[in-house]
């Protein structure tokens, strides 16, 4: 019996609190788990957009380096095409002293 009487005047106290706890304690749970879960998303937002920046800007300098490489062939077909005057059969590669000097003046 006394510990019925000291349950009692237990419940008698705590039970005001209890019900205090989850009136107020609910929602303002809710609104707490909310409020995280939206400044969740949103971050995840800002680094995906960010990511989605750095993609494109990866993107648009690998099309830069694929002209850049194509215009570097297309030069060196081209300066392959150039054909140099033929050395005649006569003429030596080296010059006289003569000539040299003439050259310089």
């Amino acid at each position: 019996m006394i510990n019925l009487l000291a349950f009692n005047r237990f419940m008698d106290n705590v039970l005001p609190i209890i019900s205090v706890v989850l009136v107020f304690g609910i929602p303002i749970i809710a609104i707490l788990t909310a409020h995280q879960r939206k400044m969740a998303e949103l971050i995840h937002q800002r680094n995906s957009g960010v990511d989605q920046n750095l993609a494109n800007e990866l993107l648009a300098m690998r099309r830069e380096m694929s002209e850049m490489r194509d215009r570097l062939n297309a030069l060196t077909v081209a300066s392959d095409r150039v054909q140099l005057p033929p050395l005649s059969a006569t003429a030596s590669p080296e010059i006289s002293r003569e000539e040299a000097e003439q050259r310089l003046q």
